[in-house]
């Protein structure tokens, strides 16, 4: 049997993450980009190199955010789908001037109404939720209740 090299646990886990929150996956990757960015930059003295270099520095931002939002757009669609609400439909090519849906190099995201739109709905099916279970436990505790006042009474004779 082969030996496993020591810190392999640690890695499958930090694999295992990785794989289930793109978004932290996401900022990691920034981060490691962000700071070789910053190397460079702390180490270049062309103004015109610099520049370049402050231009990837601002399209590496761009592209994050792009992407998070991406994500974001994805796990809400999905939390919708599981709760069966009606999501705003992807507009088609040519409509691409919808207020819910703007089109990306990763993809159709929401656009902020679009975010915000959706999560009222959830939120809205949410409270509902909560509300029915909230009157089926109200009257469960008034039949216990009810039970028990009758067996002590029926006892007591």
């Amino acid at each position: 049997m082969k030996a496993k090299p020591k810190g392999a646990k640690r890695i499958a886990v930090k694999r295992w993450i990785l794989r289930r929150l793109p978004m932290l996956r996401l900022r990691i990757e920034k981060r490691s980009e962000w700071r070789s960015i910053e190397d460079r930059l702390s180490d270049e003295r062309d103004p015109d190199r610099r520049q370049l270099l402050l231009q990837e520095r601002a399209q590496l931002g761009h592209r994050y955010e792009e992407e998070r939002r991406y994500y974001l757009t994805r796990k809400l669609e999905r939390k919708a789908g599981r709760m069966l609400l009606a999501v705003p439909d992807r507009p088609r090519e040519e409509d691409a001037d919808d207020q819910f849906w703007e089109m990306t190099h990763g993809g159709w995201i929401f656009t902020p109404v679009g975010f915000m739109h959706v999560r009222q709905l959830i939120q809205t099916a949410q409270e509902n939720r909560h509300r029915c279970l909230l009157q089926w436990a109200a009257a469960l505790t008034g039949l216990i209740g009810a039970v028990t006042g009758l067996a002590s009474v029926l006892k007591g004779d």
